[in-house]
């Protein structure tokens, strides 16, 4: 019998659930290099997350009269998380998170209103925009005396009604 030189190539297999649920859905987010170099400090990223693949790009927008050129600074792929030794997903990426991404030091600094609607919609999957858990952290930290959080409260509640409106939480924040 005759050895085939046939070399049959399979797509990889789509996780149909996910599909299901974020379809072509993406959630971006604005990166800075976190390296130490001064001439990297004025660069600007923009991270895009595949919800259904778990893939992320990252992009450099253009910077008119600053000698960045931009363009594709990392094409879409799935990428390994050195923290997990995983591949990202969308969840890993959350403002003032630090990531290493192909041995790039980043920090997380903003998201696009799309996105942050988005992970507060889907807030299963994004638990660092999810209320209620934010909540019970906040209550957790205000029942605690070490935080001085309960202190804090009272010097800006000027009313003295025990509740904070919110002119007075911006002011205390």
């Amino acid at each position: 019998e005759p050895i085939s030189t046939k070399l049959d190539l399979k797509a990889p297999r789509k996780d149909n659930t996910k599909y299901a649920k974020f379809g072509n859905s993406v959630v971006k987010f604005a990166l800075k290099l976190e390296n130490g170099v001064a001439t990297d400090e004025i660069r600007k990223f923009v991270l895009t997350c595949f919800l259904a693949t778990d893939e992320i790009c990252v992009f450099e927008p253009v910077q008119r009269n600053s000698g960045i050129v931009g363009g594709k600074f990392l094409q879409q792929q799935k990428v390994k998380n050195p923290e997990t030794g995983k591949n990202f997903i969308a969840s890993d990426f959350f403002v003032g998170k630090h990531v290493v991404v192909n041995n790039f030091p980043f920090v997380v600094h903003a998201t696009d209103e799309r996105s942050l609607q988005f992970m507060e919609q889907n807030s299963s999957t994004f638990p660092q925009s999810n209320i209620n858990a934010i909540a019970h952290k906040l209550q957790a930290m205000l029942v605690s005396s070490q935080t001085g959080l309960t202190d804090a409260f009272h010097h800006c509640d000027v009313d003295g009604s025990g509740q904070l409106d919110y002119k007075e939480f911006i002011a205390m924040v």
